[in-house]
């Protein structure tokens, strides 16, 4: 047997929280992304090879269309790490870590390109975004490969912090799906999906 972990780090179009439809009850016998619901309860992942349901409420759960979200009346859910076991009797991936820490249904808001905030705190691809603040937290969007989120004192790009960004001035130009320049009122940066960013220089005049 073979068994090898997935952190589900896709790069995919997501749809924006404007152009969602809103939480939708997962219907019995029916799966939107890694996520299905059958008799015996709610899967993350595979059905097959005698899979066991995640703990979760079947009557309640709901999923975020056009987002890979996911909750009932008490958690919310996010496929976070898929792990894959291959055997010569039968092959199949599911969910070991699916839970978003401490995040409350109710309160829960998507923002966009898999960014989602409950009060303060904001998480990405379903993780605590360390040291972002979800009062203030916008998410730019600008083409397939973007994933950029800033608050009233960080930039993010993915999950990192763009160090030396001012988030009060900084702009995005998209050049292509592969090339973007940002700049803020000290520096500008060449960014290249999906992490790659080189400092092109200063935005202050030069000094005489």
């Amino acid at each position: 047997m073979r068994t090898f972990i997935l952190g589900v780090t896709l790069i995919c179009s997501m749809a924006t929280a404007s152009a969602l439809p809103g939480w939708t009850p997962l219907a019995q016998g029916k799966k939107t992304g890694e996520f299905s619901r059958l008799k015996s309860g709610v899967f993350c992942g595979e059905t097959h090879c005698n899979a066991e349901p995640i703990d979760a409420d079947p009557t309640s759960f709901e999923v975020l269309p056009g987002t890979k979200y996911a909750r009932d009346k008490g958690k919310v859910y996010y496929p976070k790490q898929l792990m894959c076991s291959d055997s010569a009797d039968c092959g199949i991936c599911y969910c070991t870590d699916y839970v978003v820490e401490h995040a409350r249904p109710a309160s829960f808001q998507y923002l966009g390109n898999e960014y989602a905030a409950d009060g303060p705190v904001v998480y990405f691809r379903g993780r605590v975004l360390k040291d972002a603040d979800g009062q203030s937290a916008r998410v730019i969007v600008k083409g397939e490969y973007l994933y950029l989120l800033i608050d009233r004192a960080h930039v993010f790009v993915h999950e990192k912090i763009l160090a030396g960004a001012d988030p009060q001035t900084f702009t995005v130009q998209m050049v292509s799906e592969n090339e973007y320049i940002f700049q803020d009122r000290n520096k500008r940066w060449k960014y290249t999906p999906p992490d790659t960013i080189e400092l092109l220089g200063s935005t202050q005049p030069a000094k005489r």
